[in-house]
């Protein structure tokens, strides 16, 4: 309960001029395939006209990742080159900012793979095929070689075991 002599606090209300940012959707890919960016921002400065909003993208970590135009525009395109184990992770994040105001951020990751068949298993749509013997994700010639090297293997028991 509160007493008249207790100190009054007031709690500012958020400054409704500022950009609303959503970095956009967690993606998956692979290394070297280009990933567009889709970011959501809304303009909510009521002066007339409008100031123009600024855009800053950063990557954590840094290494491997291009920007294409650049880092200074809404929605850029990014490729990744991996320079880890696999998967790795990295997370954009979107600076927005508004004249005279604090920067408004948001973040994204981007989870990284080694090549396409791992990052389908990553996002968990993998299709295992039977004909697939050296699981690659792709059926070949190689996978004839596989089963060519195994055709008279016979792991059948030749007489009854303890269990």
């Amino acid at each position: 309960m509160y007493a008249l002599s207790d100190p009054l606090v007031i709690v500012g209300l958020p400054d409704a001029n500022v950009p609303e940012v959503d970095a956009g959707a967690d993606v998956i890919t692979w290394s070297g395939q280009a990933v567009q960016l889709d970011p959501n921002v809304v303009n909510n400065d009521t002066e007339v006209p409008q100031r123009p909003l600024s855009y800053a993208w950063s990557a954590d970590p840094a290494d491997g990742v291009e920007l294409d135009p650049n880092e200074f525009v809404e929605a850029p395109g990014v490729t990744i080159t991996k320079v880890t184990d696999n998967p790795s992770v990295v997370t954009m994040t979107l600076a927005v900012i508004l004249e005279g105001k604090d920067p408004v951020t948001d973040s994204t990751t981007i989870d990284v793979y080694d090549d396409s068949c791992l990052a389908a298993g990553g996002a968990g749509m993998l299709v295992l095929d039977p004909t697939d013997l050296d699981g690659n994700c792709i059926t070949a010639f190689e996978d004839f070689a596989v089963m060519a090297m195994t055709w008279l293997d016979d792991y059948s028991l030749t007489e009854p075991v303890a269990k």
